[in-house]
This record gives structure tokens, C-alpha cells and sequence, in this order.
């Protein structure tokens, strides 16, 4: 996994955690001149095969940015967030599949947007992992769709 990420064209992808509860940092502080190797980040899995990393800002009131590791072949269920989210693929074959139901391939170096409350997919095409970059506006929630 490390390997990988070091071949990957960009430096640093897409879902909240599902539990916040689980988090054992609620928060990062990004002070001027800050640096981080990949493997001193803290990841935490939210769904089988899903993992989140905070890399700064606050889970649980927003705004932070998050690293998203989906492992190859996984995927997360179809949910929503209370916050708009800005997303960055860097490695993999992301697959995000948005309200309309249309699958979209987000490969490294491409940008998607996910709008707050509406539901949406993601899977990694795998066999590589899935690393993407997040922004989020908000807090750190992820509803399963019914």
C-alpha cells in the first residue's frame, strides 16, 4: 500500500466515517509549516474495506479534510452527508455513482463534487486501492440511504 501511494501522481479519498464515535481524534490543528509522512496518519475503518485518515481541521463540526482509502474490489453503502464535499482521486479506479444512478470512473489527478444530502455510491474497480482526497464543509456525518 505504501509502494502504491508513493507512485501515485498527486500527494495525498471519499466518505465520511460512518462512526464518529469510533474516531480517537476528534481533531487536527494545521499550523503554518506543517508535514505529515503518509504512514504517521492515523486511519480508522467506517465500513468493510473503507478507511478515513484526518489530516486536519474537526470530525465532528467541520471544516476538515481527510484522506479516503478504499481497498480494491470494496464498497461503501449508498449514503449521504450533511455537508457538501470537494474530492480529489489520486490513486485507483474510484467509482462514484452519484443520485441519478449514472457510475462515474474518477481516476488519479480528476476532481468530483458530492452536494450535502443527496445519495450516492462508492466502490474502488480495484485490484488497486482507491486513495482520494476530501474536503468537507461540514461535519463528519454519513447516513445510510434506506
Amino acid at each position: 500500500m505504501k509502494h502504491a501511494l508513493k507512485n501515485a501522481t498527486a500527494a495525498l479519498t471519499t466518505v465520511a466515517a460512518i462512526a464518529i464515535g469510533a474516531l480517537s481524534a476528534g481533531s487536527v490543528q494545521a499550523d503554518e509549516n506543517t508535514s505529515r509522512a503518509y504512514d504517521e496518519i492515523e486511519f480508522i475503518e467506517g465500513a468493510p474495506g473503507v478507511h478515513f485518515g484526518l489530516l486536519w481541521g474537526d470530525w465532528n463540526t467541520g471544516p476538515f479534510t481527510m484522506i479516503v482509502r478504499i481497498e480494491g474490489g470494496a464498497k461503501a453503502p449508498d449514503h449521504y452527508h450533511d455537508a457538501n464535499y470537494d474530492a480529489v482521486a489520486i490513486q485507483g479506479s474510484w467509482v462514484h455513482t452519484y443520485t441519478d444512478g449514472v457510475e462515474h470512473v474518477v481516476t488519479p489527478g480528476s476532481y468530483a463534487r458530492q452536494p450535502a444530502l443527496e445519495v450516492h455510491g462508492d466502490r474502488c474497480r480495484g485490484p488497486e486501492d482507491c486513495i482520494i482526497l476530501v474536503q468537507m464543509d461540514g461535519p463528519n456525518t454519513f447516513v445510510v440511504a434506506q
